[in-house]
Parts: C-alpha cells; sequence; structure tokens
C-alpha cells in the first residue's frame, strides 16, 4: 500500500490511501469500491470521515480518500 497528501478543495488536510487490487477480479474490485462508498457515509465525530473512493486503472490500485486525524492515532 502506498499512500500520498492531498490538499482537498475544502482547505481540509486529507489523506489517502492508495492499495493496489492486481489480483481481484472484476466484482471484487466494484465491491471494494462499494465499501469505501459506505464508510464515505458515515458522519459522526468520533470516526475519521471517508471522502470518497476511486479505482485507478493505470496503477490498478484503490484509492481511498480520507480525513487526516492531525491529532495522532490510537497508540499516541
Amino acid at each position: 500500500m502506498s499512500t500520498w497528501w492531498k490538499e482537498s478543495k475544502m482547505d481540509r488536510n486529507t489523506h489517502c490511501n492508495k492499495v493496489r487490487l492486481t489480483h481481484l477480479s472484476e466484482k471484487e474490485k466494484e465491491n471494494a469500491l462499494n465499501e469505501v462508498r459506505i464508510l464515505a457515509s458515515i458522519n459522526n465525530k468520533y470516526v475519521i470521515s471517508y471522502k470518497q473512493g476511486f479505482f485507478d486503472e493505470a496503477s490498478q490500485s484503490l484509492c481511498i480518500i480520507m480525513e487526516y486525524a492531525d491529532n495522532g492515532d490510537l497508540f499516541q
């Protein structure tokens, strides 16, 4: 899995995870994207928000854009 940062249009920091899915069937890839869409529909102040997900054909990767937790993670 690779990761990169991007600045969103809303001026909030977001985090993007890029997960290679070369071993999955087309149906499994669609199911993975649907799962990200379900996560993106959750709106709770205690849950990191998922902004969007899309499949990058060039790299055969699922890209997941989510809110960046600037106060650290549960281990800190």
